[in-house]
């Protein structure tokens, strides 16, 4: 998701052994390709205290810098070709492993790290996973089409995404294994895909958006929420009633 905006530098020096091998990395993030992201984001996290949730709201608050961090990374030039998955054939772009499967190795990886106490690192990894979700919730990554007027569209949803926000009702799924839920986003953007290939207008992209981008602010929220029931966060909350999306 994303078109240019502004850049920052951030150094992440416990990246470096999980990632590139070294020790302290520079790294530049282009904000502009994760803006639609870091939004989203920022939406599900009121999802969740206005849906009830404080604890998690609060933990994902805590941890808002590496999460955020960690939802850039993919889209900063570190194997974009894998953030596709087709929804009806499950393959992934240009026979590269498919979002679904590299998404789950992200969240195998914070769900690890989470285990052994190194809450920041597993925030990151859990951005990662998260923007693989919310790649899937868009149609030509469902669709696993590069080009197409995909670079149009999100241009379009970044410049107009204050306009289809969502502040409550998470999608609470009770997937246990993280496929399911990369699986599940691409079902639901998949059909819309002709509202948003090339040469399609504003009505459309209008009509697509008003559905698609409140589903990645509810579903991510209920991605958060199941990655700390899994790795036995107690809430303190009343139990999770699934809310159809």
């Amino acid at each position: 998701m994303g078109a240019g905006l502004h850049t920052f530098t951030a150094t992440i020096g416990f990246l470096g052994k999980y990632l590139l091998a070294t020790g302290r990395v520079s790294w530049t993030v282009d904000l502009g390709f994760c803006s639609t992201h870091l939004l989203c984001n920022k939406q599900a996290r009121l999802i969740l205290e206005r849906d009830g949730h404080g604890v998690a709201a609060g933990l994902l608050e805590r941890y808002r810098r590496e999460l955020d961090l960690g939802v850039c990374w993919p889209d900063s030039g570190w194997g974009s070709v894998h953030h596709f998955y087709h929804a009806r054939t499950g393959d992934g772009l240009l026979g590269r492993a498919p979002a679904d499967v590299v998404g789950e190795r992200y969240f195998r990886r914070a769900f690890d790290l989470w285990r052994r106490g190194s809450y920041g690192k597993a925030m990151f990894f859990l951005g990662a996973a998260t923007h693989l979700l919310q790649d899937l919730c868009e149609p030509h990554h469902a669709s696993c089409v590069w080009g197409i007027g995909h670079a149009c569209y999100e241009r379009w949803v970044q410049k107009h995404s204050d306009s289809f926000l969502s502040g409550e009702r998470g999608i609470y799924k009770t997937f246990r294994e993280p496929v399911k839920w990369f699986q599940y986003c691409a079902r639901k953007s998949y059909g819309l895909f002709d509202l948003v290939r090339e040469r399609s207008n504003v009505k459309s992209y209008r009509q697509a958006t008003e559905y698609l981008l409140p589903l990645t602010q509810r579903i991510t929220a209920g991605f958060w929420l199941n990655f700390f029931k899994q790795v036995g966060v107690i809430l303190n909350i009343k139990p999770i009633v699934s809310v159809q999306g």
